[in-house]
Protein backbone atom coordinates (compact mmCIF):
# COMPACT_ATOMS: atom_id res chain seq x y z
CA UNK A 1 0.00 0.00 0.00
CA UNK A 2 1.32 3.32 -0.76
CA UNK A 3 1.47 6.29 1.67
CA UNK A 4 -0.51 9.13 1.84
CA UNK A 5 0.25 12.86 3.24
CA UNK A 6 -1.18 11.60 6.71
CA UNK A 7 0.44 8.84 6.51
CA UNK A 8 0.56 4.79 6.19
CA UNK A 9 -3.03 3.82 5.59
CA UNK A 10 -4.06 -0.04 6.61
CA UNK A 11 -6.64 -1.70 5.19
CA UNK A 12 -9.99 -2.52 7.12
CA UNK A 13 -9.94 -6.10 8.78
CA UNK A 14 -12.73 -8.16 7.19
CA UNK A 15 -15.33 -9.85 8.84
CA UNK A 16 -14.52 -13.41 9.73
CA UNK A 17 -16.80 -15.49 7.28
CA UNK A 18 -17.44 -13.09 5.03
CA UNK A 19 -16.13 -13.65 0.96
CA UNK A 20 -13.93 -10.96 -0.11
CA UNK A 21 -16.40 -10.10 -2.91
CA UNK A 22 -18.45 -9.20 -0.41
CA UNK A 23 -16.28 -7.50 2.02
CA UNK A 24 -16.85 -3.38 2.83
CA UNK A 25 -15.19 -0.94 0.29
CA UNK A 26 -11.86 0.78 1.83
CA UNK A 27 -11.46 4.22 1.25
CA UNK A 28 -8.77 3.23 -1.50
CA UNK A 29 -11.70 1.59 -3.28
CA UNK A 30 -14.01 3.71 -5.83
CA UNK A 31 -17.53 2.99 -5.49
CA UNK A 32 -19.54 1.85 -8.36
CA UNK A 33 -20.83 4.57 -10.68
CA UNK A 34 -24.76 4.75 -10.54
CA UNK A 35 -26.52 3.71 -13.86
CA UNK A 36 -27.54 6.16 -16.21
CA UNK A 37 -28.86 4.61 -18.98
CA UNK A 38 -32.53 5.89 -19.36
CA UNK A 39 -35.43 3.73 -17.33
CA UNK A 40 -38.90 3.54 -17.45
CA UNK A 41 -41.17 3.32 -14.42
CA UNK A 42 -42.92 -0.03 -14.67
CA UNK A 43 -44.08 -2.83 -12.37
CA UNK A 44 -41.44 -5.54 -11.69
CA UNK A 45 -43.87 -8.24 -13.31
CA UNK A 46 -42.75 -6.24 -17.04
CA UNK A 47 -39.39 -8.27 -16.83
CA UNK A 48 -39.50 -10.74 -13.64
CA UNK A 49 -41.30 -14.02 -12.59
CA UNK A 50 -42.11 -14.96 -9.13
CA UNK A 51 -43.91 -17.33 -6.95
CA UNK A 52 -44.15 -17.99 -3.53
CA UNK A 53 -45.77 -20.31 -0.61
CA UNK A 54 -46.05 -20.97 3.37
CA UNK A 55 -42.93 -23.02 4.83
CA UNK A 56 -44.39 -23.28 8.36
CA UNK A 57 -44.94 -19.51 9.55
CA UNK A 58 -42.10 -18.31 6.88
CA UNK A 59 -43.02 -17.27 3.85
CA UNK A 60 -40.70 -18.36 0.74
CA UNK A 61 -40.69 -15.67 -2.46
CA UNK A 62 -38.67 -16.38 -5.43
CA UNK A 63 -37.65 -14.32 -7.96
CA UNK A 64 -36.55 -14.82 -11.31
CA UNK A 65 -35.19 -13.64 -15.17
CA UNK A 66 -35.39 -14.70 -18.20
CA UNK A 67 -32.56 -13.27 -19.82
CA UNK A 68 -29.21 -12.48 -18.83
CA UNK A 69 -29.17 -8.61 -18.98
CA UNK A 70 -32.06 -9.02 -16.80
CA UNK A 71 -30.45 -11.14 -14.48
CA UNK A 72 -27.85 -8.94 -13.93
CA UNK A 73 -30.41 -5.78 -13.37
CA UNK A 74 -32.18 -8.23 -10.77
CA UNK A 75 -29.17 -9.44 -8.92
CA UNK A 76 -27.51 -5.81 -8.35
CA UNK A 77 -31.57 -4.30 -8.16
CA UNK A 78 -33.48 -6.30 -5.46
CA UNK A 79 -31.52 -6.34 -2.60
CA UNK A 80 -33.01 -6.93 1.20
CA UNK A 81 -33.17 -3.05 1.69
CA UNK A 82 -35.34 -2.70 -1.39
CA UNK A 83 -37.32 -6.24 -0.75
CA UNK A 84 -38.16 -4.51 2.35
CA UNK A 85 -38.93 -1.27 0.82
CA UNK A 86 -41.24 -2.64 -1.71
CA UNK A 87 -43.22 -4.99 0.78
CA UNK A 88 -43.70 -2.69 3.66
CA UNK A 89 -45.32 -5.40 5.66
CA UNK A 90 -41.87 -6.92 6.00
CA UNK A 91 -39.82 -4.39 7.49
CA UNK A 92 -40.11 -5.24 10.83
CA UNK A 93 -39.38 -8.82 9.66
CA UNK A 94 -36.16 -10.52 9.13
CA UNK A 95 -35.52 -11.22 5.40
CA UNK A 96 -33.27 -14.05 4.28
CA UNK A 97 -31.39 -13.19 0.45
CA UNK A 98 -29.93 -16.19 -1.44
CA UNK A 99 -28.58 -16.30 -5.18
CA UNK A 100 -29.13 -19.27 -7.57
CA UNK A 101 -27.30 -17.90 -10.41
CA UNK A 102 -27.52 -21.12 -12.87
CA UNK A 103 -31.42 -20.03 -12.68
CA UNK A 104 -31.27 -16.44 -12.87
CA UNK A 105 -33.10 -16.56 -9.48
CA UNK A 106 -33.16 -15.13 -6.10
CA UNK A 107 -34.81 -16.38 -2.82
CA UNK A 108 -36.09 -14.44 -0.10
CA UNK A 109 -37.31 -16.21 2.81
CA UNK A 110 -38.99 -13.84 5.23
CA UNK A 111 -39.17 -15.49 8.92
CA UNK A 112 -42.97 -15.29 10.84
CA UNK A 113 -44.38 -13.40 8.21
CA UNK A 114 -47.19 -15.86 8.76
CA UNK A 115 -47.07 -16.55 12.90
CA UNK A 116 -47.85 -19.45 13.51
CA UNK A 117 -48.54 -20.85 10.40
CA UNK A 118 -51.66 -21.09 8.07
CA UNK A 119 -54.17 -22.21 10.72
CA UNK A 120 -53.17 -19.34 13.22
CA UNK A 121 -52.71 -16.45 10.46
CA UNK A 122 -54.71 -13.39 10.51
CA UNK A 123 -53.48 -12.36 6.81
CA UNK A 124 -55.59 -11.76 4.05
CA UNK A 125 -53.02 -14.71 2.16
CA UNK A 126 -52.65 -16.82 5.27
CA UNK A 127 -50.51 -19.41 2.32
CA UNK A 128 -48.48 -16.42 1.51
CA UNK A 129 -49.51 -17.75 -2.08
CA UNK A 130 -50.01 -14.30 -3.17
CA UNK A 131 -47.14 -12.75 -2.16
CA UNK A 132 -44.93 -13.25 -5.19
CA UNK A 133 -47.55 -12.04 -7.12
CA UNK A 134 -47.83 -8.50 -4.65
CA UNK A 135 -44.21 -7.95 -5.60
CA UNK A 136 -44.92 -8.06 -9.38
CA UNK A 137 -47.01 -5.57 -8.85
CA UNK A 138 -44.56 -3.04 -6.87
CA UNK A 139 -42.92 -0.40 -9.65
CA UNK A 140 -39.17 0.28 -9.93
CA UNK A 141 -36.89 2.00 -12.51
CA UNK A 142 -36.44 -0.41 -15.29
CA UNK A 143 -33.58 0.47 -17.77
CA UNK A 144 -35.42 0.83 -21.36
CA UNK A 145 -32.72 -1.80 -22.58
CA UNK A 146 -34.80 -4.35 -20.59
CA UNK A 147 -38.06 -3.66 -22.08
CA UNK A 148 -37.42 -3.48 -25.74
CA UNK A 149 -39.49 -6.69 -27.12
CA UNK A 150 -37.79 -9.58 -29.23
CA UNK A 151 -37.97 -8.82 -32.86
CA UNK A 152 -40.03 -10.89 -34.78
CA UNK A 153 -38.79 -13.63 -36.87
CA UNK A 154 -39.28 -12.41 -40.86
CA UNK A 155 -42.69 -13.66 -42.37
CA UNK A 156 -40.90 -14.95 -45.76
CA UNK A 157 -38.31 -17.46 -44.59
CA UNK A 158 -36.21 -18.87 -47.02
CA UNK A 159 -36.31 -22.80 -48.08
CA UNK A 160 -33.39 -24.21 -46.59
CA UNK A 161 -30.80 -25.21 -49.08
CA UNK A 162 -30.18 -28.81 -50.11
CA UNK A 163 -27.30 -30.91 -49.33
CA UNK A 164 -24.66 -31.48 -50.75
CA UNK A 165 -24.31 -34.87 -53.16
CA UNK A 166 -28.38 -35.20 -52.13
CA UNK A 167 -30.82 -35.62 -55.28
CA UNK A 168 -33.36 -32.81 -55.10
CA UNK A 169 -37.00 -34.86 -55.42
CA UNK A 170 -39.17 -34.76 -59.04
CA UNK A 171 -41.43 -32.04 -59.59
CA UNK A 172 -45.47 -32.50 -59.10
CA UNK A 173 -46.22 -33.31 -62.76
CA UNK A 174 -49.03 -30.54 -63.98
CA UNK A 175 -52.43 -30.86 -63.73
CA UNK A 176 -53.67 -31.00 -67.13
CA UNK A 177 -51.00 -33.21 -69.59
CA UNK A 178 -51.29 -33.79 -73.06
CA UNK A 179 -51.96 -36.92 -74.35
CA UNK A 180 -49.19 -39.29 -75.90
CA UNK A 181 -48.99 -39.11 -79.80
CA UNK A 182 -49.64 -42.04 -81.37
CA UNK A 183 -46.61 -44.27 -83.00
CA UNK A 184 -46.34 -44.07 -86.85
CA UNK A 185 -48.16 -46.37 -88.39
CA UNK A 186 -51.52 -47.06 -86.12
CA UNK A 187 -54.68 -45.81 -86.16
CA UNK A 188 -54.74 -43.98 -83.69
CA UNK A 189 -58.80 -44.13 -81.95
CA UNK A 190 -61.68 -41.77 -82.56
CA UNK A 191 -61.52 -38.88 -80.19
CA UNK A 192 -64.49 -38.51 -78.02
CA UNK A 193 -67.34 -35.71 -78.90
CA UNK A 194 -67.06 -33.05 -76.11
CA UNK A 195 -69.94 -33.21 -73.51
CA UNK A 196 -72.89 -31.08 -74.28
CA UNK A 197 -72.48 -27.98 -71.72
CA UNK A 198 -74.72 -27.71 -68.86
CA UNK A 199 -76.77 -24.10 -68.89
CA UNK A 200 -76.68 -22.06 -66.23
CA UNK A 201 -79.07 -22.63 -63.50
CA UNK A 202 -81.46 -19.80 -63.22
CA UNK A 203 -80.79 -16.98 -60.54
CA UNK A 204 -83.79 -16.15 -57.57
CA UNK A 205 -86.46 -14.10 -59.39
CA UNK A 206 -85.58 -14.19 -62.97
CA UNK A 207 -87.89 -15.85 -65.64
CA UNK A 208 -86.03 -19.15 -66.91
CA UNK A 209 -86.48 -19.44 -70.74
CA UNK A 210 -88.85 -22.29 -71.83
CA UNK A 211 -87.52 -25.43 -72.79
CA UNK A 212 -87.20 -26.94 -76.27
CA UNK A 213 -89.55 -29.04 -77.24
CA UNK A 214 -88.19 -32.95 -77.82
CA UNK A 215 -88.05 -34.11 -80.63
CA UNK A 216 -91.31 -35.54 -82.33
CA UNK A 217 -92.03 -39.26 -81.20
CA UNK A 218 -94.20 -41.88 -82.45
CA UNK A 219 -97.08 -42.05 -81.33
CA UNK A 220 -97.61 -46.04 -79.78
CA UNK A 221 -100.40 -47.96 -81.63
CA UNK A 222 -103.93 -47.65 -79.97
CA UNK A 223 -105.41 -51.09 -77.96
CA UNK A 224 -108.94 -52.41 -80.00
CA UNK A 225 -111.69 -52.10 -78.03
CA UNK A 226 -113.63 -54.26 -75.69
CA UNK A 227 -115.87 -55.38 -78.18
CA UNK A 228 -113.41 -56.16 -80.75
CA UNK A 229 -111.28 -58.11 -78.69
CA UNK A 230 -114.30 -60.18 -77.43
CA UNK A 231 -115.54 -60.74 -81.56
CA UNK A 232 -112.06 -61.58 -82.11
CA UNK A 233 -111.51 -64.06 -79.36
CA UNK A 234 -115.45 -66.13 -79.50
CA UNK A 235 -116.08 -68.00 -82.46
CA UNK A 236 -119.10 -67.08 -84.91
CA UNK A 237 -122.35 -68.86 -83.99
CA UNK A 238 -124.11 -70.41 -86.64
CA UNK A 239 -127.77 -68.56 -87.83
CA UNK A 240 -130.19 -71.38 -87.52
CA UNK A 241 -132.14 -71.63 -91.03
CA UNK A 242 -135.74 -72.59 -91.54
CA UNK A 243 -136.33 -76.49 -93.52
CA UNK A 244 -136.88 -76.45 -96.76
CA UNK A 245 -135.02 -73.36 -97.56
CA UNK A 246 -132.31 -74.10 -100.29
Amino acid sequence: MGESPAGPTTPEPQAPGVPEREARATPDQAAPAAPTAPTHRVPLGTILGARSGDKGGDANVGVWAESGPAWEWLRATLTVEAFKALLPETAPLEVTRAELPNLRSLNFTITRILGDGVASGHRFDPQAKALGEWLRSRHADIPAALLQPPAAPSAALTPPAEPPGSSAPPAAPSAALAPPAAPPGSSAPPAEPPAAPTPPAATPGSSAPPAEPSAALPAPPAEPSTALRQASAEPPVPTPTPEGTP
